[in-house]
């Protein structure tokens, strides 16, 4: 990754970076579960995805900048499912139907799933989206260090071998 990219790398996943509400006292909470509905129609829970670290991308359809981040870094979100992490992206949309019509025009990488923001709020107090957030294995948060000279990759590896 050349240092642009490494930049650009780290200010998209700053802001999983930050402890937020899921962190009390230095200690990681366990991410609070979730029914989310697959593009194959089907219900799954985040809790079926424990035993996985994802990276979870909080958008919707009509989100501008969540659709710019998506094609923007969509290289780089490629070298974190090259590593073994699952790139999950829940959109928050009110309908399928607008959820559906932008899977069909974006091409996502990853798995995407729909939810409802009052599902999700005030577990994940999502007040502004695009929103994202790491779940490591044992369904717990996990934070990027805040070190700049940090190798991003390298802290997501270190969560795939937690």
């Amino acid at each position: 990754m050349n240092p642009v990219q490494n930049l650009l790398f780290t200010i998209v996943l700053a802001i999983s970076a930050l402890p937020t509400f899921a962190q009390e006292n230095g200690n990681a909470q366990l991410a609070p579960d979730f029914a989310m509905t697959m593009e194959d129609g089907s219900t799954k829970m985040l809790s079926d995805f424990r035993g996985e670290v994802l990276y979870i991308s909080f958008w919707a359809s009509w989100c501008k900048p969540c659709i710019t981040n998506f094609k923007k870094y969509d290289e780089m979100r490629s070298q974190l499912s090259d590593i073994g992490i699952t790139l999950l992206n829940v959109s928050i949309d009110e309908t399928s139907q607008a959820w559906t019509t932008s899977l069909g025009k974006q091409q996502l990488s990853g798995v995407n799933a729909l939810s409802a923001k009052g599902d999700l709020y005030p577990d994940y107090q999502i007040s502004s989206i695009p929103l994202y957030e790491i779940i490591g294995k044992d369904g717990h948060f996990r934070y990027l260090s805040d070190d700049m000279d940090r190798n991003i990759l390298e802290e997501f590896r270190s969560f795939l071998q937690e």
